[in-house]
């Protein structure tokens, strides 16, 4: 991206001007890259997930963190993502089917109440996760449905970009930024 700028201090993160609008850019609508606010990727970072582990994002709206997790995890492994709000669990969705995640599960639940344990596996031949209905049993009555899913620009084959107007400036990250 023009006049984009690594973030040093967290690898495969660029930052862009305030004035750049992420959605006018062509690679955000390819799906190349998404927004981020820096605060996210480093809770990602820190986090280290490992390709084959099961990741559960509680407050997982709108969906940015929970896609650059399905992207650490290389599409191996699983990530759950939980929200209250489903008008945000929708943005959520969006944004996995937008960059292809295969490996979450979106659920609409109180997150303090929530105890559906991981899958043993999820993969592309399970129902869509994003909108199949599971109603956990553990979780609060308020939780009746689940959505799901995850996000991160072409998470099928390289870790994705991020961008995001957090303070004056955004952060973006390239797809194959975050590879190795």
């Amino acid at each position: 991206l023009p006049r984009s700028e690594p973030v040093g201090w967290l690898p495969g993160y660029y930052r862009l001007p305030a004035d750049v609008k992420i959605a006018a850019c062509d690679a955000y609508r390819r799906g190349d890259l998404y927004g981020i606010d820096l605060a996210s990727g480093a809770a990602v970072a820190a986090l280290g997930v490992l390709p084959g582990e099961a990741v559960l994002d509680m407050c997982c709206a709108p969906g940015a963190k929970l896609c650059a997790l399905a992207d650490a995890l290389q599409l191996s492994g699983s990530v759950t993502g939980v929200d209250v709000s489903e008008e945000r669990l929708a943005a959520a969705r969006t944004l996995c089917r937008k960059y292809g995640i295969t490996n979450a599960r979106l659920y609409l639940a109180d997150a303090t109440a929530f105890a559906e344990p991981p899958p043993l596996t999820l993969s592309s031949s399970d129902e869509d996760s994003l909108t199949r209905d599971a109603a956990p049993a553990a979780a609060s009555a308020s939780a009746s449905s689940a959505v799901a899913p995850a996000v991160s620009a072409s998470a099928s084959s390289a870790a994705a970009p991020a961008v995001s107007a957090a303070s004056a400036t955004s952060t973006a990250a390239p797809a194959a930024a975050s590879a190795s």
